[in-house]
């Protein structure tokens, strides 16, 4: 990725949290902040603060516990902060998930669901997802209270599988419509 004369290289990125042991916790805090990003507006308020220095907004991001102690991923916030490149951070995900599912033959799937998934279901669903994909399964389990119930699944190549209640109420709906 290159924006103001600024390239991020992932493999290298992966390589760099590799030799430091941060990988897992890399992967998680990218992801952590994607959500952040994208659901909290106080959180892009934040992050895009013009009189708040690229030091007391990463200051402040160590504070919230949603992210694991990472120095690399510290290193790669102060980068996106100062090139104004926190914007990409899903382009950052999904980059960084690319080399990681290449790497450890592995994937990151995102769960989303009413309520947070019991552990048996977890270990249900990353054991299916593992047979069909023929990889480790790193799952995301996301609370959505709109799904009402059921699950969204969604993968790192950006293919949604949607099991919610939701989806079957408002197909039926349609269908309703339809015939109304």
């Amino acid at each position: 990725m290159k924006r103001s004369g600024v390239i991020l290289d992932f493999e290298a990125l992966y390589d760099l949290a590799q030799t430091r042991n941060e990988v897992d916790a890399l992967e998680h805090n990218i992801f952590a902040l994607y959500l952040l990003y994208r659901g909290t507006f106080d959180v892009r308020r934040l992050l895009f603060h013009e009189r708040m220095s690229v030091y007391d907004k990463i200051e402040v991001m160590k504070q919230f516990p949603c992210f694991e102690p990472c120095t690399v991923f510290y290193d790669l916030l102060e980068l996106l902060f100062e090139h104004d490149m926190i914007e990409k951070i899903y382009y950052v995900l999904e980059s960084f998930n690319k080399v990681v599912t290449k790497r450890l033959n592995r994937m990151m799937v995102q769960v989303y669901s009413a309520v947070l998934l019991s552990d048996s279901l977890r270990r249900e669903i990353k054991q299916k997802l593992a047979t069909v994909f023929d990889k480790q399964i790193m799952l995301k389990n996301t609370v959505d209270p709109s799904i009402i119930g059921g699950i969204i699944v969604k993968l790192p190549n950006g293919k949604i599988f949607n099991f919610s209640y939701s989806k079957a109420l408002s197909e039926i709906k349609y269908a309703l419509m339809e015939k109304g």
